[in-house]
């Protein structure tokens, strides 16, 4: 299997991975070095005619890359989300960052793919704020005359009390490991990160299950 299908994918070659496929059905569910497969690829590119071939040909619905995601962990689209769901995708299925498809997309900015697969699925998503106002001072894009890429420390208070504080401090001086020393820069960046990753962790834990 020398041939890249990813590659095919992400051109759009429709017919040529279906060729591929069709010639070799391990190409349904072929991985890169990364566990990335051909249903990832479709996944993230919102191409339901592929991600429909996949599954007709073999395709494994709930595939995992290295990283512990599946195809939905990596959807973009509310259109793409259902229609793997209606096809068998488990959405409660934890990534090795311990996240669930519906929290890994909110977590990557795909708030408005977040609702929408909750709505379909009847659960209660609640987010911290809406796209434009909160979410986007997490992620370093509020304000008019902000150029910052991030909050700086006396902004943190609106999120976390100071315990929670000295908990994100604590963990991450422990995990720079050595004598702790950490770039300022790297590590505003990942506080920030920690913070939105705290924000979503409670997205997608009921047991409700989808209304068809």
């Amino acid at each position: 299997m020398s041939e890249n299908i990813w590659v095919s994918i992400a051109d759009g070659n429709v017919d040529r991975v279906k060729e591929l496929i069709s010639a070799d059905v391990q190409y349904a569910n072929i991985q890169d070095d990364n566990g990335y497969s051909p249903l990832h690829a479709a996944s993230s590119y919102n191409n339901l005619e592929l991600i429909d071939f996949i599954l007709q040909n073999g395709g494994n619905v709930n595939i995992l890359d290295n990283d512990g995601d599946s195809p939905l962990h990596v959807c973009e689209s509310v259109e793409c989300a259902i229609h793997l769901i209606k096809n068998g995708a488990d959405y409660k299925i934890l990534n090795k960052d311990g996240f669930n498809a519906i929290q890994a997309i909110g977590i990557n900015d795909q708030i408005e793919v977040a609702k929408g697969v909750c709505d379909y699925l009847g659960l209660k998503l609640e987010l911290p704020g809406e796209t434009g106002s909160e979410l986007d001072s997490i992620n370093g894009k509020g304000g008019d005359d902000d150029d910052d890429e991030g909050l700086d420390p006396d902004e943190l208070d609106e999120y976390l009390n100071s315990e929670s504080l000295d908990t994100i401090f604590a963990q991450i001086m422990q995990d720079a490991g050595g004598d702790g020393s950490i770039d300022e820069n790297e590590l505003k960046s990942l506080v920030l990160d920690y913070i939105k990753k705290e924000k979503f962790k409670h997205l997608g834990n009921s047991e409700d299950q989808p209304q068809q």
